[in-house]
């Protein structure tokens, strides 16, 4: 938790302001934790019962997901609970650069290099289900380099064990 509320509460509220349609969380462990966290607010949770497998089975459920829907989806936006830097703000600066320019792939871009949050077109739906265990979007987005709009993330802190929590919420978290 960061000032009270959880990082999953956190990227759902940020999804919501991005007001780009509808908002689907995707959970594999916690997941009544989680149900509990979100019960409020109007997003649909997908559980990933495959979550051992890594990531790459993630990105398979959210897809399979929205491709579910009545209403095909032109685009997908990925993005990670545990940014807690990204905000509506930059999620809806993705979206307007993909409005703008329409490329493929748009995604936030780091001194090492193009990551999540990032826009995905329908096309690249196929490639990303093809994505196998702990491989993230990551790794399509560096394949796809040509074909990438990128925009800078202010805050690209990556909060993955209990001292980064605490290093960020000191202020004194370093990338």
């Amino acid at each position: 938790e960061i000032e009270g509320q959880s990082l999953v509460r956190r990227a759902a509220e940020a999804a919501l302001a991005a007001g780009s349609g509808s908002v689907h969380i995707l959970v594999g462990a916690q997941v009544d934790r989680v149900r509990t966290q979100l019960a409020d607010l109007p997003v649909e949770l997908v559980v990933n019962h495959a979550w051992r497998e890594g990531l790459a089975s993630s990105i398979r459920a959210a897809i399979d997901a929205i491709e579910q829907r009545d209403r095909p989806v032109e685009t997908l936006l990925l993005m990670l609970c545990d940014q807690p830097g990204v905000s509506g703000d930059v999620l809806r600066r993705l979206l307007e650069a993909y409005r703008t320019t329409r490329a493929p792939v748009v995604a936030s871009r780091y001194p090492e290099g193009p990551g999540v949050p990032a826009l995905f077109h329908a096309e690249l739906f196929p490639a990303l289900k093809s994505l196998g265990g702990d491989i993230g979007a990551r790794q399509l987005i560096r394949h796809l380099d040509r074909d990438v709009v990128t925009i800078p993330l202010a805050s690209p802190d990556d909060l993955d064990t209990p001292a980064d929590v605490a290093r960020f919420v000191s202020g004194k978290f370093m990338t």
